[in-house]
């Protein structure tokens, strides 16, 4: 949940608006909950719009990141509601049909798709991949193999391999990411091992700087 949600920060950070204030969410589970705050983390909201398909969970759900991190989260009641007006929109579900269409988009959001990890995944249109300017991936070769989002497209020739940019370019300015308030950017997250690794070199510096945890025996 934390890396996973740590790269859609980055991404955030690097993607969207500066001015960004409202987020739109799919999904309440685990995952989402991670997602709402890392982008919180990153950018000043002032509401977090949450759609999902249990009412029960939506609910606590809510109630719940709205306790924890000071500001309005609400469920939507439609994916129309939850994207119309949204500056950055992040799809954390299983779906295996788009979620939204791509007329319900503002000029200048910023999406995060993080569900889609296999060919029978699919959180994102083509309608929504054909308004975007900016397709950021964690790497090319796990998006040419895993990004459910992206492969239908490949398949027709649609979108090529070198149209992708990997955010570690933007991060390192190697590639531009936004270069307008007005573009559509979005990132499709696929996660990587590296990024298991960088948290678990993070969290085992504060477990020793909070004396927490016990050394185990391994190698011995």
């Amino acid at each position: 949940m934390m890396r996973t949600a740590a790269a859609a920060g980055v991404a955030t950070r690097f993607l969207a608006r500066a001015d960004a204030q409202v987020a739109g969410i799919f999904g309440a589970g685990w995952q989402a909950e991670g997602h709402v705050e890392a982008i919180a983390a990153v950018r000043q909201l002032r509401l977090v719009k949450v759609y999902a398909r249990r009412a029960d969970r939506l609910a606590e759900f809510c109630t719940r990141m709205a306790d924890r991190l000071g500001i309005e989260v609400v469920a939507a009641t439609s994916p129309e509601e939850v994207v119309r007006g949204s500056d950055i929109v992040s799809t954390v579900t299983t779906a295996s049909t788009p979620l939204f269409h791509a007329d319900w988009l503002s000029p200048g959001t910023h999406i995060n798709g993080a569900g889609s990890n296999s060919l029978i995944r699919r959180e994102i249109g083509e309608d929504v991949l054909k308004r975007c300017s900016a397709i950021i991936v964690d790497s090319v070769q796990t998006a040419l193999c895993e990004a459910g989002d992206l492969l239908p497209l490949f398949e027709k020739g649609r979108l090529q391999a070198r149209s992708l940019v990997e955010l570690g370019d933007v991060i390192c300015g190697r590639q531009p990411g936004r270069s307008t308030a007005a573009e559509i950017t979005l990132f499709e997250s696929q996660g990587m091992a590296v990024q298991d690794l960088a948290l678990a070199v993070r969290l085992e510096a504060l477990a020793r700087e909070r004396g927490l945890g016990l050394e185990l025996p391994f190698g011995g």
